[in-house]
């Protein structure tokens, strides 16, 4: 298992929350990455196929943090 997630903080800043980051070894599902709306935290499972998904999946679930924290609808 290669360790794509070397040098990611322990949480990043979006607005005015810090949005904790975690690595799991599994997920409730087949998901390679979940944002946690209750928590406002992040959960990375620590195996991804390649250091393009690993940024994918950070990046997707930091536009969940930011539309949660944003308090965007579905329309916007």
């Amino acid at each position: 298992m290669k360790a794509y997630f070397v040098g990611v903080p322990k949480s990043i800043r979006i607005g005015p929350c810090d949005v904790p980051i975690t690595l799991k070894v599994r997920l409730d599902d087949d998901s390679w990455g979940e944002f946690d709306p209750n928590a406002f935290a992040i959960g990375l499972k620590n195996e991804q196929p390649n250091s393009a998904a690993a940024v994918d999946t950070l990046l997707h679930e930091m536009f969940h943090a930011i539309w949660a924290i944003a308090r965007l609808r579905k329309a916007e």
